[in-house]
């Protein structure tokens, strides 16, 4: 299984995006010296199919989370792909 994680250090906030048989995000905060966790894991993108189900779940993970990728077994010989959408949009 391929597992990925991007972490995003964003000054007293560091984001870590997730990859593997799902998909999820979590936030820690720095407060008072040490990182407190503010949103944990919420995991999602587990099916494989291109079914309509399947694809409506991937764009509403795009909406949420602003950001696609592809799970470790949706491609069997493929690398891991996360993409981040960057922006206000």
């Amino acid at each position: 299984m391929i597992v990925g994680n991007i972490f995003l250090d964003n000054g007293d906030e560091i984001a870590i995006l997730h990859s593997s048989a799902a998909l999820g995000a979590a936030t820690y905060q720095k407060e008072a010296g040490s990182w407190r966790l503010t949103q944990g894991f919420v995991w999602s993108g587990r099916r494989t199919d291109d079914g309509e189900t399947a694809q409506a779940e991937r764009d509403a993970f795009l909406k949420e989370e602003r950001r696609v990728a592809a799970n470790s077994r949706r491609y069997a010989r493929g690398a891991t792909l996360l993409t981040r959408q960057m922006g206000n949009s």
